[in-house]
Parts: structure tokens; C-alpha cells; sequence
């Protein structure tokens, strides 16, 4: 039965405590007696670790620790269960931590990384490079995902999409990609070349310049002649501007 909908993350604790995250950005918190409480309503993810502690990551660009802030210029972060914490800055800058160990610097020039569930840290460089725990894997990347269940998604600089499921051989998706993104609902979204966004390979909007989805499920359109538009996850198409040529959304939100 469904229970809650617009969701993008949630958790239970042992002791029965629920923590809620729309895809709003809105997070929650109910006791197992209590009523839900607003945490905060501007948070792109959160963790738990093993003593209790609610870690945050914020839209602007702070992480904090049961509400206190902790790291600014966060870009991402992620602590593994045996509490090493990695922490990638808005300026490429990732660092790890060991529990009992000082910060060490990783690399100076990560785009983005995932932590797989094999304990593997995967990295994207501005090279162009994909590593893994540090050793070259994929030269001539332009983007990439992994996903929970250890699918792979790998885009080249020439605009080749590929697949691999665990168990499986690369598959070819696309050879005119400009980017993708994976939702949190489990929807591979493409640019293409053709200008034309498709969503798991099926036509979702033409004459498109560039898009993106952000991690509370905003959606951002440019159509090629100059149309902005804006879509919340649970509103409507919004007109923000008819003679735009780019637009970016940096990591604080603004566009």
C-alpha cells in the first residue's frame, strides 16, 4: 500500500524513529508516539550513522550534524559504517577520514563520486578520467552513474551511452548524447543531438536546447529559441524568461 508519496529518501531506525525526505527538499522526523516534525526544508540528502547522528546536506552548501553546521563549500559527502567520512568541496577538493586518522586530501580535481556497495569510491575528474579507489578505469568520460543495484552508465566525450548491468556485457543506448541524468525514481532522462529529450529512450520534449532535474525534482527547460521554463515536482509549468541562450544552476541553488 502506498504510504507516502513525492518521496526521495527515508529511514528507520531500530528504535522506530522515521526520517523523511521529499523531493522538495522538505525533512522530516517522526518518534514512534510522536507527530511529524519539520527538520529543515531545504536538504538534498541526509545520512544516519551508527551512533544516531543525522548528518544533512543543505542547498546552501553546508553539511551539519543534527542541525549544527559542520563543513561549508560541500559539494558532497558520505560516511561509510565504519565512519570514515569522504568530503568532496565545491572546488574539487575531496578528502577522506578514517575514524581514528587526520584528513587526507584524494584529489584536487573531482567532478562528482560514488561510494558502490563493494566499498569501491569511484571518481570523476576533469580529465576526463573515471577511477576507482585511485587507478585509472575509463579515459574519455564525460559522465557517469552507478546505481544501487551496481548498474553502470557510462558516457564518453563523443556522445556514446552505454550500460552495464552486474552481470551483463556493455550495451550501447545512444551514440548522439550530450548528458543524462538518472531520477530518483529510477528514470534515465537523455540530451540528444536531434534536440530532443527522451526519458528510458521515448520522446519526452523537442526543440530543446538543455535541461536539468535537480535533486529535489525541479525541472529546468530551455527550448532552442530562447524559452525558459521551470516545473516543480507537484506544480506547473512557470515562463521564467523568453531569451535566454544558457543557463546554469550552481551548487546553492541559484540559476
Amino acid at each position: 500500500e502506498n504510504v507516502w508519496s513525492d518521496t526521495k529518501d527515508f529511514a528507520i531506525t531500530q528504535t522506530g524513529t522515521i526520517y523523511w525526505l521529499s523531493v522538495n527538499g522538505l525533512m522530516q522526523q517522526k518518534e514512534p508516539a510522536g507527530n511529524w516534525v519539520n527538520l529543515a526544508t531545504d536538504v538534498k540528502k541526509f545520512e544516519l550513522t551508527n551512533d544516531g547522528a543525522l548528518w544533512t546536506l543543505h542547498e546552501d552548501n553546508y553539511v551539519r550534524k543534527n542541525g549544527t553546521n559542520i563543513w561549508a563549500g560541500s559539494s558532497d559527502f558520505a560516511i561509510t559504517s565504519n565512519y570514515t567520512i569522504y568530503w568532496l568541496g565545491e572546488n574539487g577538493l575531496l578528502q577522506k577520514k578514517a575514524p581514528s586518522d587526520q584528513w587526507v586530501n584524494l584529489a584536487t580535481d573531482v567532478q562528482s563520486f560514488q561510494l558502490t556497495n563493494d566499498g569501491n569510491l569511484w571518481t570523476m575528474h576533469n580529465d576526463n578520467y573515471v577511477r576507482r579507489n585511485g587507478e585509472n578505469i575509463w579515459g574519455g568520460t564525460k559522465d557517469f552513474a552507478i546505481t544501487q543495484t551496481g548498474t553502470i552508465y557510462w558516457l564518453g566525450v563523443e556522445g556514446l551511452l552505454q550500460q552495464k548491468e552486474p552481470a551483463g556485457n556493455w550495451v550501447n543506448l545512444a551514440t548522439d548524447l550530450q548528458s543524462f541524468q538518472l531520477t530518483n525514481d529510477g528514470n534515465l532522462w537523455t540530451m540528444h543531438e536531434d534536440n530532443y529529450v527522451r526519458r528510458n529512450g521515448k520522446n519526452v520534449w523537442g526543440g530543446t536546447k538543455d535541461f536539468t532535474i535537480t535533486q529535489t525534482g525541479t525541472i529546468y527547460w530551455l527550448g532552442v529559441e530562447g524559452l525558459l521554463q521551470q516545473k516543480e515536482p507537484a506544480g506547473n509549468w512557470v515562463n521564467l524568461a523568453t531569451d535566454v541562450k544558457k543557463f546554469e544552476l550552481t551548487n546553492d541553488g541559484a540559476l
